[in-house]
């Protein structure tokens, strides 16, 4: 029983990547943004590309945009100049955080590829970096 399981869950991860790889053809190939960043600002988890995330965890290796299920820690790396980082979801200000080490728990509802920002201001300039992960739930 549990093999069958294991066995269901991996063909539906399989499906579901090939499904999202094959929708994604003609969206602009670059994945990963960074806006006028100098090294003020980088979303270190999760990666943008290569893996399935369930409940915040790596748990599959794939080929092109990352699929996260369910709520994930995006976390950022920051200079010690970013006194707080802002985190945007499709455009909206979700959280700032002002205390490294700088994270959001992302924990809500999105289908498909959405767009995350991390930005900081740092002497009247803005910082960025963006991803583009696919998100189920």
């Amino acid at each position: 029983m549990k093999n069958k399981i294991v066995c269901m869950v991996m063909t539906s991860l399989f499906l579901l990547t090939s499904v999202i790889s094959i929708s994604t053809v003609g969206i602009e190939n670059k994945a990963t943004e960074t806006t006028n960043n100098d090294g003020y600002v980088e979303m270190v988890y999760p990666l943008d590309r290569g893996y399935v995330y369930i409940g915040g965890e790596p748990v599959l290796y794939v080929l092109g945009r990352s699929i996260i299920i369910g709520s994930i820690d995006v976390r950022v790396n920051a200079s010690e100049d970013v006194e707080s980082v802002t985190f945007k979801l499709n455009g909206e200000d979700v959280y700032t955080d002002d205390e490294a080490p700088f994270e959001w728990n992302w924990n809500k509802l999105c289908f498909g590829i959405c767009i995350v920002e991390a930005y900081a201001e740092v002497n009247g300039e803005i910082y960025s970096h963006t991803i583009k992960p696919a998100k189920i739930f």
